[in-house]
């Protein structure tokens, strides 16, 4: 090289910075052996659920995101049952029928003068003797507190089944006779909130 040219040369060359202490022990030094840390073993220890003595096993951080914890079904825990069947209702008592708690009358007249209405059952029973099968007729007034307490009403008492009421008012319906289903509790309180109303 010319000496032009070598002066050139050192009038752009930038001098080395010298590198810094920590950088220059930390490049020389031997490489280390990291210690196995600890850090998160208390993470994979295996957790017990209250009561049990079979541990519950969770997943690590090396599972994949998507997973979640790991949990083992305790042994006094039954499976849902998948069958459709409804075991509370298979293993509960069956219900008192209706019948145990109520009675049915079949009311088939109501007027407001008593000496009418009895003349009236005179005449029922006359005409439907056939089909009264030695049932009683009673007359007898409501104390609802209001205008149909004025009427006095003749029933034939009774049946313990409302199915059969049901039937006998309709043998009673296909001969012209209007009638009417009451239900009846045990106590005599009349409960007129579904009846069964019959006509011709």
């Amino acid at each position: 090289m010319s000496p032009q040219h070598s002066a050139l040369a050192q009038q752009h060359e930038k001098p080395i910075e010298q590198m810094p202490a920590h950088l220059a022990e930390a490049v020389n030094s031997k490489p280390r052996t990291l210690e196995p840390s600890n850090e998160g073993a208390d993470r994979d220890r295996l957790k017990t659920i209250p009561g049990e003595s079979k541990p519950v096993t969770t997943v690590s951080e090396t599972a994949p995101a998507t997973e979640g914890p790991l949990w083992v079904l305790p042994a006094a825990v039954a499976p849902p049952d998948r069958s459709g069947r409804d075991t509370a209702s298979a293993d509960a008592p069956a219900r008192d029928t209706a019948g145990s708690h109520y009675r049915w009358q079949v009311q088939v007249l109501a007027g407001r003068s008593l000496a009418k209405v009895k003349e009236d059952r005179r005449l029922f029973i006359e005409r439907y003797s056939d089909i009264l099968d030695g049932r009683n007729l009673s007359i007898s007034q409501s104390d609802y507190g209001d205008a149909r307490d004025g009427f006095y009403r003749l029933r034939v008492l009774d049946w313990a089944d409302p199915a059969k009421a049901t039937e006998w008012c309709e043998r009673l319906s296909v001969q012209g006779q209007a009638c009417l289903v009451i239900r009846v509790g045990n106590d005599g309180v009349q409960e007129e909130k579904a009846p069964f109303l019959k006509t011709p």
